[in-house]
């Protein structure tokens, strides 16, 4: 895990949660949608389903999301993704 960074705070804010909603949809929609969005990031259609019905990425994989230089330097960071996160 990133240094500085640590488990997300139990409460969200509702800016939070539409913020972890737009990061998932933008996403997927970068990528060229759900298909092509698995193919990219290797995980199944259900699971990146899953985080745009939940409106939220995973901490963990945002973390390697916004590894992925294309990904980050197209504004995919920990911050946009994750503003949950403390630290």
């Amino acid at each position: 895990m990133t240094k500085g960074i640590s488990r997300p705070k139990a409460d969200k804010s509702e800016a939070q949660k539409k913020q972890m909603r737009v990061a998932a949809e933008q996403l997927i929609k970068h990528l060229g949608g759900l298909t092509e969005a698995c193919k990219f990031l290797n995980v199944k259609y259900t699971v990146l389903n899953g985080w745009r019905t939940r409106g939220q990425i995973p901490f963990y994989q945002a973390e390697r999301i916004s590894s992925i230089h294309s990904l980050h330097s197209a504004g995919f960071t920990m911050k946009f993704m994750r503003p949950d996160l403390e630290g």
